[in-house]
């Protein structure tokens, strides 16, 4: 059987951090433990492990208080209700603009806002939580009365429902949005994966990227309307050496009906299925660091201002409509491993 339990993170009168004891841990794990992962549904609902065979293959160099407390990001944020940075303090749909304001609100180098207005929200609850043979599940529900950051800069009535479900050799995520409101309004959302290098050199790491184009970023990091062509710009891409390479680099025009952007370590590979839901990916990896985030997007950077100019379409739920947004993590290990 898999496993699954809502855990205390700290034990009252003996946590490491204060403050850490108010926290909880959701565990699922497969029958011998060879796949584990914990998500902290009090800080976003981001999970922040995610481990095969004992190898931890999220980047998550963080305490969970310290990270609560912090700007900093790891592990598998939620970017709601859009990802990325957006050009201006406003969302704007069909003529209106929804001025956005707020300590909340994360700001990129430039001032810019960025990953929506969730990333570490408290606001989650686990809402269902069981175990099989085949799976361990966790359903999360967000409580939009009590956030208020949400409430004021995106006045629309929804739901969302986030569930976690790990498998022998993988985790599916899946995002459930539903309008409630009297108005259609847009959404864009994402993930941001910290996939770790583990103990390995990034002249060890090699990506695969199945993409046809990206976009050129101008100097603030957004579209500047023009593409590059993948296979021009690297010609490996599909078996790419990291080494030096500097990546936040948005791709566009994803290949087959479930692309596959893919981490080869010297002992497993981390395959990152976009299927049908997300059409665009972003690999971000600064040389400096030692991640490499494959990000699963529904829209590109600025999508929502794209969108409004009439060069990019983003999903748009209507009143009583419900969209899901699914992918899956996969681990391959590799023959000895």
């Amino acid at each position: 059987m898999f496993n699954a339990e809502h855990r205390k993170l700290r034990l009252p009168g003996t946590a490491v951090a204060p403050g850490e004891e108010e926290l909880t841990s959701v565990y699922l794990a497969g029958p011998d433990e060879s796949i584990e992962a914990e998500i902290c549904p009090e800080i976003g609902c981001t999970c922040f492990s995610l481990r095969y065979m004992g190898e931890e293959l999220i980047h998550f160099p963080f305490n969970l208080n310290h990270y609560r407390a912090s700007k900093d990001l790891a592990g598998i944020p939620l970017l709601y209700p859009w990802a990325n940075r957006l050009e201006k303090d406003l969302i704007p749909f069909r003529g209106k603009e929804f001025p956005l304001a707020g300590e909340e609100i994360y700001r990129d180098g430039n001032g810019l806002p960025i990953h929506g207005l969730i990333l570490k929200s408290s606001s989650w609850s686990l809402k269902d939580l069981n175990a099989s043979r085949d799976f361990a599940r966790a359903l999360f529900e967000f409580n939009i009365e009590s956030d208020p950051a949400i409430r004021i800069n995106f006045p629309f009535a929804q739901a969302l429902f986030l569930t976690f479900e790990l498998q022998e050799k993988e985790m599916r995520i899946l995002l459930e949005v539903e309008n409630r409101d009297r108005n259609p309004f847009p959404v864009c959302p994402g993930f941001h994966p910290y996939f770790s290098l583990g103990h390995f050199d990034r002249n060890d790491i090699r990506l695969s990227i199945p993409a046809r184009n990206s976009l050129t970023l101008d100097n603030q990091y957004l579209p500047d309307g023009s593409t590059v062509s993948v296979s021009a710009k690297w010609p490996d891409h599909d078996d790419l050496v990291l080494g030096n390479h500097k990546f936040d680099t948005v791709f566009t025009e994803l290949q087959g009906d479930d692309p596959v952007f893919r981490l080869i370590r010297p002992d497993l590979s981390i395959d990152l299925h976009c299927g049908e839901d997300f059409p665009v990916g972003i690999v971000y990896s600064p040389p400096s660091e030692r991640f490499v985030c494959l990000e699963p997007m529904t829209a590109p950077t600025n999508a929502l201002f794209m969108h409004s100019r009439g060069q990019w379409d983003v999903p748009i739920l209507e009143p009583g409509q419900k969209r899901t947004f699914e992918h899956r993590i996969a681990i391959q290990p590799f023959a000895g491993k």
